[in-house]
């Protein structure tokens, strides 16, 4: 989709560089003449969407960055490549940038961070697009490096893909029809005591992202080496610890195949648990549950909470957060200070409020602690 975002200025100043950094479009303002630049007028306007900015001043030889969101630009119902139009006084400059696929088109499903003697640090990425989607100049990074994927990486409909240094994680591929791991451009080794891993478009501009630890495993495990992290489902988001979860096969990952702890999430009605009864052991196989969400609005303020039959709120998912459409997060059972409630029937309340039309959406679903 190609998109139209005008930016006006007035001289001295004039545009450096408009590039993409995380979820931000960001132009760099640069002053080359004897004159500060007073007040700056700065509209931006993608498809339907305006947003204004002022910058105060700017020194000669001073440079100023000025960051907007992607969701002020439309995103996600604007995704793709966009053609940047910016305008500073009578001077004209265009940018093309590659904003991401809409949420959980693509995301990361897997991490390998700590891999046995012989194999390599891997990322799991799943896409639940309907057509083939090129990953040509995209980008894997950890807190410190960068590595690009081959240009010729292709993700099918509902596949996986495996992001790895070296070939040698096919050897965890078990499932023959697998596609081959992609090796990318330089070595990506995160750290043992957490990292970061975000995937980014050609253009700078996340995909997908998490800062893991090694809390994140399963607090049974005597020993994690060699064991990757696994998310329940898809759906639920990536940053947040309790989507994660240690792999339970014994190969200790599941690269290019489904992942041994999902869950399933139903794709029906706008609020769902599964499963229900659940348990609030970590040892049991019916830890955690997953709710999954869908809400009318394109983006919206919202919050999650656990309430006990008489009333009382014992957990907090969501606290005035920005949220998509549709997502999933899961609860551990476990109340606001990390004590395991009491078995039996809870509420699961979410409220949303629009981020455009300030209009409501409220919405309830039984969940069940069962031991």
């Amino acid at each position: 989709m190609l998109v139209a975002a005008v930016i006006a200025f007035s001289s001295p100043c004039e545009i450096e560089n408009v590039r993409g950094l995380d979820r931000n479009v960001v132009v760099v303002v640069s002053n080359a003449g004897e004159d500060a630049c007073i007040d700056l007028q700065l509209s931006v306007a993608c498809g339907s969407h305006h947003v204004e900015r002022t910058i105060p001043v700017i020194r000669p030889e001073q440079d100023v960055e000025l960051s907007i969101p992607i969701t002020d630009l439309g995103w996600p119902t604007i995704h793709g490549w966009a053609d940047v139009h910016c305008t500073l006084a009578d001077r004209t400059t265009t940018a093309i940038l590659e904003f991401p696929p809409a949420p959980s088109m693509v995301v990361i499903n897997e991490v390998m961070f700590d891999p046995r003697p012989g194999l390599a640090d891997y990322v799991e990425i799943i896409t639940q697009d309907y057509e083939p989607r090129t990953l040509q100049g995209w980008i894997l990074r950890d807190a410190n490096t960068s590595a690009m994927i081959p240009d010729s990486t292709t993700l099918a409909p509902g596949s996986y893909t495996v992001l790895a240094s070296k070939a040698s994680v096919a050897e965890m591929m078990v499932d023959h029809t697998a596609v081959a791991p992609v090796v990318v451009s330089r070595a990506i080794n995160f750290n043992t005591t957490g990292d970061r891993v975000a995937l980014c478009t050609s253009s700078g501009l996340v995909v997908d992202e998490l800062t893991y630890s090694p809390t994140w495993h399963s607090s049974v495990l005597e020993r994690t080496r060699g064991i990757a992290l696994e998310k329940l489902h898809p759906a639920v988001q990536s940053h947040r610890s309790s989507s994660w979860t240690s792999c339970t096969d014994s190969t200790g990952g599941t690269p290019g195949r489904a992942n041994s702890t999902t869950r399933p999430v139903p794709d029906r009605g706008t609020l769902q648990v599964f499963p229900s009864p659940f348990s609030s052991d970590p040892r049991d196989v019916q830890h955690p549950a997953v709710i999954s969400y869908q809400q009318p609005f394109r983006t919206a303020r919202a919050t999650m909470s656990i309430v006990s039959p008489s009333g009382v709120r014992v957990a907090t998912l969501l606290n005035s957060e920005g949220i998509f459409w549709q997502g999933a997060l899961a609860w551990d059972g476990t109340n606001d200070v990390g004590q395991r409630v009491e078995p039996g029937p809870y509420v699961v309340v979410l409220e949303c409020v629009d981020a455009e039309s300030s209009a409501t959406h409220h919405a309830t679903a039984l969940i069940v602690v069962g031991r």
